[in-house]
């Protein structure tokens, strides 16, 4: 955690931490949550995978095809994760549906699970480095999401780098 109030140099701290870690040929996605995001469920996840994706540089056309794709040259075990994470992309798919039984807090869980087997499973072949700018504005499933990957770096090259002003700081060890 990357603590400091607005104007401290968090950011500036985070961007030379990227280029180190890219330097060092980690797989490096860096997002940053908006005040307005705070509604919008894992919406932070959501972009983190979208760059990790390249999404933006796919059609609207290809877009299913391309992010499926993608998630199987990242780990063909993702396959079991696609319908969780097409929906986290608001991608439709008759391919993947996501299961009819899936909804509330039951769905918010499983679309966290899929986004920590991302990360573990990417970490695989390459060291991951996740940088969560403005943490202080992220919705709650993030939040919750976030400690499950805090947990699960222990056991894979996975570093999560979050900047946060102090009043919001996560609350998992050792803070």
């Amino acid at each position: 955690c990357l603590l400091g109030d607005a104007g401290m140099g968090k950011s500036r701290l985070a961007h030379e931490f990227r280029h180190l870690a890219v330097d060092r040929e980690a797989i490096v996605v860096q997002v940053r949550c908006h005040a307005h995001g705070t509604t919008r469920a894992h919406g932070p996840f959501s972009d983190l995978l979208r760059e990790v994706l390249r999404l933006g540089e796919v059609s609207a056309e290809e877009l299913e095809e391309q992010a499926v794709q993608r998630l199987l040259a990242l780990d063909p075990d993702l396959r079991p994760y696609l319908p969780r994470l097409l929906h986290l992309l608001s991608i439709p798919s008759v391919a993947h549906p996501l299961p009819d039984s899936l909804e509330g807090l039951a769905l918010q869980r499983a679309l966290g699970e899929a986004l920590v087997a991302t990360a573990t499973l990417v970490a695989r072949a390459q060291p991951l480095v996740a940088i969560f700018e403005d943490w202080h504005w992220a919705d709650e499933a993030s939040k919750d999401t976030l400690q499950h990957l805090v947990e699960a770096c222990a056991f894979h090259h996975v570093l999560v780098l979050v900047c946060v002003r102090p009043e919001a700081a996560p609350k998992w060890p050792p803070l």
